[in-house]
């Protein structure tokens, strides 16, 4: 709730009689008729009669967002109140929706109050990019109750949180290394899982139950099924916000809580590095609570007004584990964020970048050829990267987030179970 002072001024009903009253006083001095005046003395008289009592020097301003978060394109009620402690003659109030908002069909721009000093009205917005908003910017209007005096107060209302829409994600790309803890990813090595890996001879301390009685009966000796174990991963999201070329900042973001969604959905860890407007980073968790922790650290990027160089070797090691899969939405235009990348390989990080840019240098109509050329050599530059991040053992995948990540992530799929099995 906000109070909003008032500075009254003539309405534009009182300007009008103001000047049919001065209007007819000069055309009656002009011309000499005096029944002129007559013309003169109606709007005077309404000025004079009009209401002389104190007026509010304060408007009283509360909005709500029902509800407060919402993922994009849902939508939102945006309620307003405003009131006066003494009695007005009309109070109106006008929003302008921010422009991640668009008012919905059918919704009504301004609204009146019913009652002399109480004004009660609800907007129909919704949410078109993610991030932290400020919802609208309301006019209030007041006028007294013979409409020559008026007042205007101007504030911004709502606060609203506008989730990412994760991109779809089923196919999960396995790191090769993988921390010894229990969890749903089957490896070759033996352990306590349900998936066949082979038979071997009886140890004594084996469970009964995992007798294989055909071959110990073939045999003439005891044998074991031996399970494969089942781990879990490690996986840290990292979103490259150095630069937004094209709405490669918000692929990078849908494509994060895509991600993050996907692996914490079968039970793996997955942390955060933000890099770029401040360092930003999460540790490795599980739970849907680690989900919303994420996305509300990515919003932040929306208000930040400072960019700072960021250095992986300040975050902690549980941070990012030796055993953990780096997945890195970037467009690689930064020389920060490529720096990093090599960083990354020097440590031992697996890691997987995801190429989120999907538009080059525009020539002009009329390009010289060393426009033409400087194009070429930013193309060749950029295939040098990737060649020499495949070396290196990075996969490095394009997406242009109209598609879902499964069709960019099941080459990288097939190049971790290569990896796995070499």
């Amino acid at each position: 709730m906000r109070r909003l002072d008032l500075e009254w001024t003539s309405s534009p009903h009182r300007r009008r009689l103001l000047t049919v009253a001065c209007v007819a006083v000069v055309a009656a001095a002009l011309t000499g008729h005096e029944e002129l005046l007559a013309v003169a003395a109606a709007p005077l008289l309404i000025i004079a009669a009009a209401d002389r009592g104190p007026r509010p020097t304060q408007v009283t301003l509360s909005a709500v967002a029902a509800p407060d978060r919402c993922i994009e394109g849902d939508a939102v009620d945006l309620t307003v109140q405003a009131g006066t402690d003494r009695g007005v003659g009309q109070i109106t109030v006008t929003i302008r929706p921010a422009h991640s908002l668009q008012r919905l069909e059918g919704a009504s721009r301004s609204g009146t109050s019913l009652r002399r000093n109480d004004f009660h009205g609800t907007w129909r917005l919704a949410a078109t990019r993610w991030g932290r908003w400020t919802m609208a910017t309301a006019r209030v209007t007041v006028r007294d109750r013979s409409r020559l005096w008026e007042a205007t107060a101007v504030c911004p209302v709502g606060e609203l949180v506008v989730y990412p829409q994760p991109a779809p994600l089923s196919h999960l790309v396995v790191p090769t290394r993988l921390p010894r803890r229990i969890g749903t990813h089957v490896v070759q090595a033996p352990g306590h899982g349900v998936e066949f890996a082979g038979i071997r001879d009886y140890v004594p301390g084996d469970p009964a139950g995992d007798i294989h009685w055909p071959s110990s009966l073939r045999l003439g000796r005891l044998q074991i099924i031996q399970h494969a174990a089942e781990q879990a991963a490690d996986i840290v999201v990292g979103v490259d916000a150095f630069s937004d070329v094209g709405g490669s900042l918000g692929r990078s973001v849908r494509g994060c809580a895509g991600v993050a969604q996907g692996y914490l959905g079968i039970g793996d860890r997955v942390g955060l590095v933000v890099l770029g407007g401040g360092l930003r980073w999460l540790p490795p968790d599980t739970g849907q609570r680690t989900l919303y922790r994420i996305t509300d650290q990515v919003l932040g990027l929306r208000r930040d007004t400072n960019v700072a160089t960021p250095d992986l070797a300040r975050l902690p090691r549980q941070s990012l584990p030796p055993a953990a899969l780096m997945v890195l939405f970037t467009p690689l235009l930064e020389e920060r964020a490529i720096t990093i990348i090599d960083d990354l390989c020097v440590r031992g990080v697996s890691t997987l970048v995801i190429d989120v840019l999907t538009c080059e240098p525009e020539l002009p109509q009329r390009h010289t050829a060393d426009e033409e050329l400087a194009v070429r050599l930013w193309r060749l530059d950029r295939a040098a990267q990737r060649q020499r991040f495949s070396e290196q053992g990075v996969t490095v995948v394009r997406w242009d987030g109209q598609q879902g990540l499964d069709d960019v992530l099941t080459p990288a799929l097939h190049l971790a179970r290569v990896g796995a099995r070499s």
